[in-house]
């Protein structure tokens, strides 16, 4: 069970002019008294037992063998990882993008809007994607996904595949895939309470429960949780001086607040045969944290942040046919969100200055068909509708109206060449239109055909080699086309799509205790969208340049042995773009550092501890400054420490029967780290919380 995740950790502020009520709330003061009382006076507790059974626990401590949680996967021909959000070391209550910092492969910054950005092998944070229970998420007026508006609270399972894994996935799906599985089927009655907090004032909580009721053959299960986050700031690397925050140590304009809920159902008859209904919502307010490079960077705050989300899926399980085993299956998504934003017209943050209101929904429809070709195969059609339907308010003026409407059609067979060799083809036409653009020029319809080519061969005992290569467009967001972001922005209705030409070639092995997986990766992406400064003006624009090329290698080792286990990985890349406004007609891509990987060990203590220890390593990456000239961020590096213990209850039943206690501190050494240019990462900071599940 790999963390592939590292304590995050304390920060000790000499002198804080906050009172003393803000720095130990009741969720971070009951963690430190369960902690307290563990450590001076163990008694009270019962002994641990290494011989229970846990519920999705994400490892045992003494005497029992510790599970990859964090394992190495193949799909049809790419790698991915799957991680149990179980084995995150992340806080109670935890969103997706602080779940993802954790996970190999993955880069996550905060951008300049407060909201956060993924990337996957050198991609732009709109190529990869987030599907929650196969709804796509980062279809809508951005064009990509802000994880940090996605709780984990339901979550069950996480996976990350670094190439497109399928085209039948839908329209603008390139390459690298977070796929988000909810609780739906439920195989005992289980429950969750979570709190922690940090030496900030910071505090986080969750809370679900779900349960299985049985119908004869059939069975229903049901589930709901909740949870809550706040920050008043965030604290930063003593290296680093806000000129314009309060005292040493804090983040100007940091400030959250945030609250979801969901309820989850879903009804299971005989053969497979399902239906299943989620809701998920967030609600919530957000500072942003100016850049502190530029003379006139963002001064906005969010009042309002939430989004609501809502799927159904149903599946007819096996049926039988004249010609084989065939199964449909039918997911609709509604996404909603609501976002206001207010501009300043200082770092004082008293007068405002401008405000954009922006009002987005996002239904999409998904229908798989499968039926099997023979013994050795099956063939899957696919058809995804997705219309995107934006209103956006900037200061007094009309309301403005947009709308896009993508669609994907594809076919794709999966074929069981020998024992040894498995083979994946497929085919898909995408197609974008865009009937509303407010007071803009309209888009013209455009389509374009997709195609990869998948293999995985068995070449030994335990050794898998794994092969893809696709072929695919992104069609541009609404907001790339039109987008004027308060002033700040040119819109440009004249972008065209990108097309990605990619192709990966990757070892997997497991060996006992041992797993480990090592690839290569080629890509160019042609047309690609990129922002410039506008000569003469204080704007930018988003324009297509000739070409983006990346190559770049990958490679993940995994030990879960009796007692310890360790999670290492790195990234070797080299992104350039071919940019006629650069001397060289090249440069590097922005932030795409060459070198980018992690090392995690768990290992148990005394006293029935376990400690968890972690480094996370940055290299040198590039961001666009002033003119088209662009600025060097210097390598970095990062530790965490952790250490948790986990006792067993008397006479508490099935569920809330374990008690996790956890202490950590997140980078220990106070590096001074960048999530983009102006904005550095959280300096050192302590946490302490629990679970009772």
């Amino acid at each position: 069970m790999l963390v592939a995740s590292v304590a995050s950790v304390l920060r000790f502020v000499p002198v804080s002019p906050h009172p003393p009520s803000r720095l130990l709330t009741a969720p971070s003061c009951l963690a430190l008294t369960l902690y307290a009382a563990s450590v001076a006076a163990p008694g009270w507790l019962p002994a641990q037992r290494p011989d229970a059974a846990r519920d999705s626990a994400p490892r045992r401590i003494e005497g029992v063998k510790v599970t990859s949680r964090q394992a190495p996967k193949v799909v049809v021909g790419s790698m991915a990882v799957d991680v149990s959000p179980d084995s995150l070391r992340t806080a109670p209550g935890a969103t997706l993008d602080q779940a993802l910092r954790t996970v190999p492969f993955v880069g996550v910054r905060t951008n300049s809007r407060g909201e956060v950005e993924l990337s996957i092998r050198a991609s732009d944070s709109r190529t990869p994607s987030v599907m929650l229970e196969g709804a796509p998420l980062s279809a809508g007026w951005d064009g990509r996904a802000d994880p940090s508006l996605a709780p984990l609270t339901a979550a069950t399972g996480l996976r990350v595949t670094r190439a497109a894994p399928s085209v039948l996935l839908g329209p603008n799906i390139l390459g690298g895939v977070v796929e988000v599985s909810l609780v739906n089927d439920i195989d005992r009655p289980n429950a969750l309470i979570a709190a922690g907090g940090d030496a900030t004032g910071g505090v986080t909580s969750r809370a679900l429960g779900a349960t299985r009721l049985a119908l004869g053959s059939h069975r229903l299960s049901l589930s709901a949780g909740a949870g809550h986050r706040q920050r008043d700031y965030l604290p930063t690397a003593t290296a680093y001086r806000d000129p314009g925050a309060s005292f040493d140590g804090e983040r100007l304009n940091s400030a959250l607040r945030q609250s979801d809920a969901f309820v989850g159902a879903q009804y299971r008859g005989t053969g497979g045969a399902f239906v299943g209904v989620t809701v998920s919502a967030v609600q919530g307010s957000r500072d942003v944290m100016p850049e502190s490079h530029i003379a006139n960077p963002r001064y906005w705050r969010q009042p309002v942040a939430n989004r609501a989300i809502g799927v159904v899926s149903a599946g007819t399980g096996a049926l039988m046919t004249g010609a084989g085993v065939a199964s449909l299956q039918l997911r609709a998504a509604i996404n909603n969100g609501h976002t206001f934003i207010q501009q300043f017209g200082s770092a004082q943050y008293a007068t405002v200055t401008g405000s954009e209101r922006g009002i987005d929904r996002t239904s999409s429809v998904r229908l798989l068909g499968e039926h099997s070709l023979g013994s050795r195969g099956d063939i899957g059609i696919g058809l995804s509708l997705v219309q995107v339907d934006y209103r956006e308010s900037l200061n007094a003026a009309a309301e403005q109206r947009y709308q896009q409407q993508l669609w994907s059609a594809g076919v794709e067979t999966d074929y069981v060449v020998s024992d040894a060799l498995n083979l994946s083809a497929s085919l898909a036409l995408d197609g974008v239109s865009t009937p509303r653009a407010g007071d803009k020029p309209l888009q013209p319809a455009l389509q374009d055909w997709a195609a990869r080519l998948g293999l995985t061969r068995t070449v030994g005992a335990g050794v898998q080699l794994n092969a893809a290569l696709i072929n695919r467009s992104r069609f541009p967001s609404l907001r790339e086309l039109y987008s004027g972001a308060l002033n700040r922005f040119l819109p440009n209705p004249d972008l065209r799509p990108e097309r990605v030409l990619g192709s990966e070639l990757g070892l997997s092995a497991t060996h006992g205790t041992w797993r480990w997986q090592a690839g290569a990766f080629v890509q160019r992406l042609d047309d690609v969208i990129q922002r410039i400064n506008v000569p003469n003006t204080t704007l930018q624009q988003r324009v297509n340049r000739d070409a983006q090329r990346v190559i770049g290698t990958e490679f993940l080792l995994a030990y879960s042995g009796h007692r310890h286990s360790v999670l290492g990985d790195l990234t070797l890349q080299d992104a350039r773009v071919l940019d006629p406004t650069q001397p060289s007609g090249r440069r590097q891509a922005e932030y795409q550092p060459k070198v980018r990987g992690s090392l995690t060990a768990v290992s148990p203590l005394a006293f029935g501890w376990r400690g968890t220890a972690a480094t996370v390593l940055t290299g040198s990456q590039f961001c666009l400054a002033t003119g088209n000239a662009y600025r060097r961020l210097p390598t970095t590096g990062r530790a965490d420490l952790m250490a948790d213990r986990s006792v067993f209850l008397r006479a508490t039943g099935r569920v809330l029967r374990e008690l996790r206690l956890l202490v950590a501190l997140d980078n220990v050494t106070d590096a001074l780290t960048w999530d983009q240019c102006g904005i550095p990462a959280t300096g050192r900071v302590a946490r302490i919380g629990f679970e009772l599940r």
